[in-house]
Formats: structure tokens, C-alpha cells, sequence
């Protein structure tokens, strides 16, 4: 399998696609591999709510339409947890990247994230989390596109380059291989 963490081969990914539960560390990753691969980072939580709260959905045909656009595009880094959108980028990915933490992982982040940005929560924030806590619980009980069920067959199904982490450390040892972009020098 051709090594691809050398952004200045040309075997480098350009098309991207980071899945995994709440909380697995999706972002991170995804935005790390954006930085090194001068990529833009695309999160389908924003092409799937309408805003920042999670509350409303965006409609369906808007959501497949943005798809079907970042489908066209050459490079791209997306991060998401949404099988059914994941799954209608995969022929045109480079590389997949399921990162597969155990639930008491994702657990952790998604408090620590929480209580960084929010210190101070509303009652309604409080609701709002607590729900995203359940919800994400439930990753390993779903069989749906949203689960570690779903993601396996997505993963099983790609015959491209694939990484599956199931720990922290095997993300940055992954990204400790990436050297750092080119940068041109200006005399």
C-alpha cells in the first residue's frame, strides 16, 4: 500500500474522508491533515443543520445538492459521522480514515470539549449536550449509517487507501509520520 503520509509524493491523498462517532477526534484529525496537505476541511454537520445550534436540519435536497458540489471538487478534507453522505463521497476519495475509539474515549472528549467551550452553559445548552451525549452513546447499539455498524460496512466496502485508529495514539502516530508542507522561499 503506497505510503500516505508523504504530502510531497505524488501518491499524496487529495480527496479525503475522516468518519467516526462523536467524540472520536474527527476534527481534530481532519483539520490536522488539512494543515499538512493544504486542503480545505469540509465538517457535514454544517452541510446537514442549518446553523451552529444542531437543531434544525437543513432539507434533504439542499443537503444532497451541497454533496453532490463537493463531490465535484478535486480536494477536500470531510469529517463526519453521516454514513449515507460519507458513503456518496467514497468513489471519489482518496483515502478513508474511520477513527474508531471505544465509547469511554469519545465520552471523555465530548465532556472536556463541552466544558472548554462552554463553561457556562444555559439550561437549553445543558438539554442540547446531554442529547448528543445519548445520542452518541448509542453508536455501538445503532445499525444504521450512524453506527460503528454502518461505518464498518462503509469501511469493509472501500477498496481504496484505508486507516482504521482504534486509540489516540495510533492518530498521532499517524500524523507524526506527515512532514511539513513545502513551503516556497522568497528572496
Amino acid at each position: 500500500m503506497p505510503d500516505v503520509t508523504s504530502p510531497l509524493s505524488s501518491r499524496a491523498p487529495r480527496r479525503i474522508v475522516v468518519m467516526g462517532n462523536s467524540g472520536a477526534g474527527k476534527s481534530f484529525l481532519a483539520q490536522a491533515l488539512a494543515t499538512q496537505l493544504a486542503l480545505p476541511v469540509i465538517d457535514l454537520d454544517d452541510i446537514f443543520w442549518l446553523d451552529a445550534s444542531y437543531t434544525t436540519k437543513r432539507p434533504g435536497d439542499q443537503v444532497w445538492a451541497a454533496i453532490d458540489g463537493l463531490r465535484e471538487q478535486d480536494r477536500w478534507v470531510v469529517e463526519g459521522v453521516y454514513g449515507s453522505m460519507v458513503e456518496r463521497l467514497l468513489d471519489r476519495a482518496d483515502l478513508l480514515i474511520w477513527v474508531a475509539l471505544p465509547w469511554a474515549e469519545c465520552s471523555r472528549s465530548l465532556v472536556e470539549r463541552e466544558l472548554t467551550r462552554h463553561p457556562h452553559r444555559s439550561p437549553e445548552m445543558e438539554k442540547s449536550f446531554e442529547a448528543l451525549m445519548v445520542y452518541a452513546a448509542a453508536y455501538d447499539q445503532r445499525t444504521n449509517d450512524i453506527s460503528r455498524q454502518g461505518h464498518q460496512r462503509l469501511f469493509d466496502l472501500f477498496t481504496g487507501m484505508k486507516r482504521v485508529f482504534e486509540s489516540r495514539a495510533q492518530v498521532d502516530a499517524f500524523l507524526a509520520r506527515f512532514e511539513p508542507p513545502s513551503r516556497l522561499l522568497v528572496h
